[in-house]
This record gives C-alpha cells, structure tokens and sequence, in this order.
C-alpha cells in the first residue's frame, strides 16, 4: 500500500517545499524594492518617498500573506510526509486540499492543483482508507506498547 501513496505524497511535499522557497524568495524581492528602484533613478526623490510611505502598509499585508503561505506549505509538507507513513488520513486530505489554493500554496496552479487531485484520489481509495485505518504505517507494525 506503500507504493500507492508514494507517489502523491512526494507530490505534496514538493509542493510544500517550493511554496516555502517561493514565498522567501517573494520576501526579500519586496523588501529590496525601494533600494531598486533608487538604483534605477526612473523617479525622483518626492516620487520615491511617496512610494514608499504607500508601502508601509503594504509590508504589513505582504507579511500577513507570506505568514499564511509559509503555515500552509508547511501543513502540506507534514500532510504529505503523514500519507507516505499511513497515519493521519484527514490530515492528508486537508493538505491535499490545501495544496490546491493559491493562498496556501504560491505554485498551486502548476503543480499544487495535479498533486493535491492525484493525492485525493489515491486518499479516496477504499483499499487505501483501509491501509490508514489500520495503521499500517512502517514503524505502526513493530511498535509494541510499553509495559
């Protein structure tokens, strides 16, 4: 059963991973972008300052949202790496889900949309929910219950 959630597991935690990298990447180019456009001298120093005061609210909200994709890719990661191990099915639908809104996943519509219906799918299976009842997650079968 491994095998069949294999795949879309790794799908989601990609795409947890290149959520995470695109939102900083997205951080520090908004946070370079007075002194850019200082360097390229198409505006004045009036126009700059304006500019800038404008954006003082802007960085709040560039902040909230990069807040809320950085929780959401890292739930999609932790969904992801649930699935592969068999354990916490709801927790992987959710990042399944998740994985498919542009708010919680910066590269939803390349790849968050494929991975989040292929892990859906795989999660819809009867066969797979049975797996995940179980608990027949790798380390689930040799774990003994201390006494």
């Amino acid at each position: 059963m491994q095998d069949r959630v294999k795949g879309p597991a790794i799908a989601l935690i990609v795409v947890g991973i290149l959520g995470i990298v695109v939102d900083i990447m997205n951080l520090v180019a908004s946070s370079m972008m007075p002194s850019i456009m200082r360097s390229l001298e198409m505006f004045n120093e009036e126009q700059l300052q304006q500019m800038e005061s404008m954006g003082s609210g802007q960085t709040v909200m560039n902040l909230a949202g990069a807040v809320l994709v950085l929780a959401g890719s890292a739930f999609i990661i932790f969904g992801g790496m649930q699935m592969m191990k068999l354990r916490g099915w709801p927790i992987a639908l959710v990042a399944a889900i998740l994985a498919m809104i542009p708010c919680f996943s910066s590269c939803a519509c390349l790849l968050g949309i494929p991975a989040g219906i292929w892990a859906i799918i795989v999660l819809a299976n009867p066969e797979v929910k049975a797996a995940f009842a179980q608990g027949s997650g790798p380390q689930d079968s040799n774990w003994q219950s201390p006494t």
